[in-house]
């Protein structure tokens, strides 16, 4: 009986941590693929060298990114967030500058970045091991 009742509370256990974790990555994976489209828009107004509405698109994407990012800093290491937000000011000083390809690389950083986080939150070998 004492048995049973160990086993169950930690099938219980096991399945809030797993459904935790896939909350999680699910979490990480959605919100990122909408940074992801926004970042992808700044990068076509740079192309065009439309810097004032790249301007503009940055704004709103910071202000997205500061929401996003306080549920990002409970699940994930701080050291890719300090990535990204190096990188969102790096991209803000050189579309303020109006400097096109320095522009466009760290826009290119930062997507980079963004793109590459759920791999890092992923359950697989690679990163249990």
């Amino acid at each position: 009986m004492q048995t049973t009742k160990v086993l169950i509370s930690l099938a219980v256990i096991a399945l809030i941590i797993g459904g935790t974790g896939l909350y999680s990555y699910f979490k990480i994976e959605t919100s990122s693929k909408v940074l992801a489209a926004d970042i992808e828009e700044i990068e076509t107004c740079l192309f065009d060298s439309d810097f004032s509405n790249a301007e503009n698109r940055l704004e709103e994407f910071k202000e997205k990114w500061a929401k996003i990012r306080e549920c990002w800093s409970v699940i994930t290491d701080h050291f890719e967030i300090d990535n990204i937000d190096t990188a969102i000011f790096k991209a803000d000083r050189m579309i303020k500058a109006r400097d096109r390809s320095a522009s466009l690389e760290e826009i290119a950083s930062l997507l980079h970045l963004i793109r590459h986080l759920p791999e890092t939150e992923s359950l697989n070998i690679k990163n249990v091991f």
